[in-house]
């Protein structure tokens, strides 16, 4: 007569599955096993882009404002959130032969940083480095003496004067 024990009768439970040094934060220890990788997914932008700039110097705030307006609006997007990618794109919004040149030596320097990011100032992302460099050469010097002529030309009319409030106020800023 031959004598089973209770274990040997029972499936063995499969092993827990294998657990490593992860190093990707809070718990370096994460199951590997289960851990499916999930594709990124691009986000695309939304809303309308800004108008395309030509070098007028008059345009040239407007046309920065209107871009980090549709910036923020997606910056949850791909293109914003990568400083190369958003150069890029803002890039691709100059055309004319005022900006044609200047924009080839940035796709250029842009092109140098993508391939070595040594060349980029202390502290400084790509992005904030074009942005300056477009306020260097594109910025209007005159808009405050221009402003100040409007100022002195500023007139209420026909008693309302919450469009004199809104035009003085924009004209000192």
């Amino acid at each position: 007569m031959v004598f089973m024990s209770s274990q040997t009768t029972r499936a063995r439970p499969p092993f827990p599955p294998r657990r490593g040094p992860q190093g990707t934060g809070d718990d370096p220890y994460t199951l590997t096993a289960f851990k499916e990788e999930q594709p990124k997914r691009r986000v695309r932008l939304e809303g309308q882009a800004p108008q395309i700039y030509d070098g007028d110097w008059f345009k040239t705030m407007d046309f920065l404002t209107e871009f980090k307006r549709f910036m923020l609006m997606n910056s949850g997007a791909t293109i914003a959130g990568d400083p190369i990618h958003r150069s890029a794109y803002f890039l691709s919004l100059l055309r004319g032969p005022h900006v044609d040149g200047w924009k080839m030596r940035q796709y250029e320097w842009l092109d140098r940083v993508d391939n070595d990011p040594r060349d980029l100032p202390f502290g400084m992302s790509a992005w904030q480095v074009l942005e300056r460099e477009f306020h260097k050469v594109f910025e209007d010097y005159a808009h405050k003496e221009k402003a100040l002529d409007d100022l002195e030309r500023l007139k209420m009319k026909d008693r309302r004067i919450d469009e004199y409030i809104t035009m003085f106020q924009q004209l000192v800023h």
